[in-house]
């Protein structure tokens, strides 16, 4: 039985027989060879990369710290502390926080959702650069 894989050098998305100890199926566009078979497939990836965009909506919509002191209350959110950074004459600090915490976790899932959802209908050579763009991001996540 033949799958659809997707090239991770030139994103070419071919039919490959199944992988197997003694033969490793290599890409017709640059003959880069591919992975053994996971146990996964698109589909689960696809549900687990939109689940952890949804589960990003709670930290990002409840109180991060709460403070009640002398009568005072205040409830700061990670958005309102990032903002907070920016007033007090912390800019650096801010983009720092809003980077790591908030910006690139979330444009790093909602490109492997494209990539991953783009494989499945049967996109073209662009899928193989934005995955590894979507890889170069993925050390400088906090998640």
């Amino acid at each position: 039985m033949n799958e659809h894989v997707g090239c991770a050098d030139c994103g070419r998305v071919q039919r490959v027989p199944p992988a197997t100890r003694d033969v490793v199926p290599e890409c017709a566009c640059c003959g880069h060879a591919f992975a053994p078979p996971t146990r996964g497939d698109f589909d689960s990836a696809l549900a687990f990369a939109l689940a952890a965009l949804l589960l990003l909506l709670p930290p990002f919509l409840s109180p991060l710290m709460t403070i009640n002191s002398f009568g005072m209350f205040r409830r700061d959110w990670l958005p309102t502390g990032v903002q907070a950074m920016w007033n007090e004459g912390f800019g650096s600090l801010a983009a720092v926080v809003f980077l790591f915490s908030i910006a690139i976790p979330i444009i790093y899932l909602a490109l492997m959702i494209w990539v991953l959802s783009s494989i499945r209908s049967g996109a073209g050579p662009l899928v193989g650069r934005v995955y590894r763009y979507a890889g170069w991001l993925r050390p400088w996540l906090m998640i």
